[in-house]
């Protein structure tokens, strides 16, 4: 698909400012066992395609080695996990959505109320959210 990141690290940062001048990225908290938005924080993250034509990717967390998931059967929070899943990515004006179809449904990944990361369907949100892919090395 054209327009699409090459695969290397990258941090993920969100597209909305959610009233913060900081950059704010995804970051494994290791607390609570999940990855969320942190303003100010960046954790690196390996993009992987599957199949590139179609936008399909993997994120590997390079330093322990685990998938960047939405478990179906959890909370619907992302963590880190040892099977990958597989990510759609589309390029948007601001960057890139990710999607996943999980029963027949698309689910776009967004930032929840409280600053986790999940995903839903598009009915669901105001908008598709957009994802700016950094490059670790660019930093």
């Amino acid at each position: 698909m054209a327009g699409l990141p090459d695969e290397q690290d990258y941090y993920v940062i969100t597209g909305e400012s959610y009233g913060t001048k900081q950059p704010i990225g995804i970051a494994f908290d290791e607390g609570e066992g999940i990855i969320r938005t942190t303003p100010g924080k960046k954790t690196a993250w390996t993009l992987e395609y599957i199949d590139k034509k179609k936008g399909i990717v993997k994120g590997i967390h390079p330093e322990s080695g685990l998938h960047a998931a939405i478990p179906e059967d959890l909370d619907g929070l992302a963590r880190h996990v040892v099977e990958p899943q597989h990510w759609a990515l589309q390029k948007t004006d601001g960057g890139v959505s990710v999607s996943r179809v999980v029963n027949g449904e698309e689910l776009f990944v967004h930032v929840d109320n409280e600053g986790r990361v999940t995903a839903s369907p598009q009915s669901k949100l105001k908008e598709i959210p957009s994802w700016v892919l950094q490059p670790v090395n660019a930093v």
